[in-house]
């Protein structure tokens, strides 16, 4: 699927929601995992209503000047999740990224989990102590403060 598709039918699916009269336009975040994380961080770059970005473990931007909607003023925070042992994501390249988000003044949390790799949030793990369910509670807890909401 072409970049510009998949941009196109995310802020298509922000406006749609943004539009329902049960939703506070002001609330909405994009969270998303492996692929999708690369696809949360272009969409909050992209859309500065975005009122948080999660990444798990997809795409980083590395270009300071690359970060879009993220630096505005008002911008949403930024939470990226990522895995030690991840043989597809490179330590160095998370480390770029946080170095970028810096650089650029972006309100980001970027974690690194040790002792796991790619794609560790599972559903099946989060009721077990161990990186799963700590992510898990750092996306919620993320979440409510950033949206200023309740879990």
């Amino acid at each position: 699927m072409p970049e510009d598709r998949v941009d196109d039918d995310m802020l298509r699916a922000f406006d749609y929601l943004a539009g329902l009269d049960n939703v506070d336009a002001d609330r909405i975040g994009v969270m998303g995992f492996c692929y999708g994380g690369g696809v949360a961080l272009r969409h909050g770059i992209l859309n500065p209503r975005i009122g948080a970005t999660i990444n798990l473990y997809g795409d980083r931007v590395t270009d300071p000047q690359a970060f879009g909607a993220l630096l505005e003023p008002d911008a949403g925070p930024l939470l990226g999740i990522f895995g030690a042992q991840d043989a597809q994501i490179p330590v160095s390249s998370v480390e770029a990224f946080r170095e970028a988000l810096e650089t650029a003044g972006v309100t980001h949390t970027i974690t690194i989990y040790d002792g796991v790799g790619h794609a560790f949030v599972q559903p099946d793990l989060l009721d077990q102590p161990g990186a799963p369910r700590e992510a898990w509670e750092q996306i919620l807890a993320f979440l409510v403060e950033a949206l200023n909401t309740t879990k």
